[in-house]
């Protein structure tokens, strides 16, 4: 849920390096969002089934697509409005 807080109160303001252009820096942003919440989505994927079945996982699932929509939308606002 953090996540997907984050992403919305801070994609106005997408913190990027002073040496970026705004539109590239906004989706480096985006990708080491990504990135960060990838890794550990694969890592209970690995688990196996016992864990995949669970209702709690398949929570996290939802919200990992959520997070993952947000992400995808932003990044094609910005690519579209440039």
């Amino acid at each position: 849920m953090e996540g997907k807080i984050h992403v919305d109160k801070e994609h106005e303001n997408a913190p990027v390096f002073l040496n970026m252009p705004p539109i590239s820096g906004a989706l480096t942003w985006c990708k080491s969002l990504r990135d960060r919440i990838q890794e550990p989505i694969e890592k209970l994927t690995s688990l196996g089934q016992g864990i995949t079945e669970r209702e709690e996982y398949k929570d996290v699932q939802k919200l990992y697509a959520s997070i993952t929509r947000s992400i995808k939308d932003y990044e094609e606002s910005k690519i579209l409005n440039w």
